[in-house]
């Protein structure tokens, strides 16, 4: 489930005899600032995977006062590194960490770094600062998957997109069948795309043409969403370190939370409806909220309604206004603050059962030696660790 990660792994305390000795590789990967104080400040550096020869990417982070090196971010697309490409993929954080912690010291190794250097690395410190989950949810067939690409779109664009004025949170980017559909807040960032043939620029690497049409076929089954969490959303829910991302019988399962994010931003709980009230419904209801029920359904903002205006000021006239929303939302599932038009066009009755929480994907046997999965994860640690003592050997 975990596709791409950011992991900082701080190195130890030390004097500057020590520090000398471990050879961190930093001085290179800072350049000249064009700010006014002109002081040199550290960039991301490319890195390659020994494994695939897909990039990756390292920062060093250095001390407020720019005398210490505190540590490393590395960002890394995991399945890309580990296997190849990532349209399939299984495991988790830790796996996804272990793997990006290795990558870090296979670079630091062949930067120059020495084996003390690799010892002062506290992998058991380190702090996520950035992980996507990916989640597959099974369509029909790849128009189907594309229908449902259209559906949350549209759905999410209704729900989201409500104010006139500023930048839309929710919006697709890319052209027909290609497009990717995002939901944007503070803490995270939901997209949801099918993979459908090859993506420019984005690095894939299949062992043969024949994995690569059998894994291909496989992924347009998929509606994809990924939910990208943020370092706010990570340590505001306690989900900063790796060691919270390990599942324990008993315990409350993150993935399942960062899954239930993209049902609470589509409002998928609420069970808004897409068909108006029945008239015996409408006419059993009290009066007034039958009065702005009907203006509701015909197009009429009742922010607007003579008797929403006539409660003085604007604050109270909010106010009312809320508290109508909450009783009708209740007793009939409509969102008056939302166009009913929008609402009974626009929101897709299917995604409720749709985009519902299942677990974690499981490959069929044949694919599970050819994506990244539970299978090749511990096989792609094992290939790093051999990488990594050949070049401690050769010190």
């Amino acid at each position: 489930m975990a596709d791409s990660i950011t992991l900082f792994v701080p190195i130890a305390p030390m004097d500057g005899k020590d520090f000398v000795a471990c050879n961190f590789a930093y001085q290179a990967m800072q350049r000249l600032s064009h700010r006014a104080s002109g002081d040199p400040f550290p960039s991301w550096v490319t890195a390659k995977s020994p494994l695939t020869g897909a990039s990756y990417k390292i920062f060093s982070v250095i001390s407020a006062d720019r005398q210490r090196l505190k540590g490393y971010l590395i960002s890394v697309n995991i399945p890309a590194c580990a296997v190849g490409h990532n349209y399939l993929l299984v495991n988790g954080v830790p796996f996804a960490a272990k793997l990006a912690y290795r990558l870090l010291v296979y670079w630091l190794l062949t930067e120059g770094g020495t084996e003390k250097a690799v010892r002062a690395l506290q992998f058991e410190k380190a702090q996520v600062n950035s992980i996507t989950l990916t989640y597959l949810l099974m369509c029909d067939n790849l128009s189907d998957s594309h229908a449902a690409r259209r559906e949350f779109a549209s759905h999410s664009e209704a729900i989201q997109n409500k104010k006139s004025k500023g930048k839309a949170p929710a919006f697709s980017v890319g052209a027909a069948e290609k497009a990717t559909s995002y939901i944007k807040t503070r803490q995270y960032t939901i997209s949801a795309y099918v993979k459908d043939g090859p993506v420019e620029e984005a690095f894939v690497d299949f062992p043969t043409l024949n994995d690569e049409a059998v894994i291909r076929t496989e992924a347009e089954f998929y509606l994809r969403i990924e939910v990208q969490l943020h370092g706010s959303w990570l340590s505001a829910h306690g989900l900063d370190t790796v060691e919270r991302w390990v599942l324990r019988i008993g315990a409350k399962n993150p993935y399942e939370k960062g899954f239930q994010l993209i049902r609470k931003e589509m409002r998928l709980n609420e069970n808004l409806r897409q068909r108006a009230p029945k008239e015996q419904t409408i006419a059993e209801m009290r009066e007034p909220d039958q009065s702005y029920l009907r203006w509701h359904l015909k197009g009429g903002d009742v922010r607007r309604h003579p008797s929403v205006l006539a409660k003085g000021t604007l604050h109270e006239q909010n106010a009312y206004f809320s508290a109508i929303k909450l009783r009708l939302l209740n007793k009939v599932k409509t969102d008056i603050s939302l166009k009913w038009e929008r609402q009974s066009k626009d929101l897709s009755p299917r995604l409720n059962e749709l985009i519902k929480y299942t677990g974690e994907y499981e490959p069929e046997i044949h694919l599970g030696e050819k994506i990244y999965s539970r299978v090749t994860a511990p096989k792609c640690i094992e290939k790093l660790d051999a990488l990594i003592a050949e070049l401690i050997s050769k010190r």
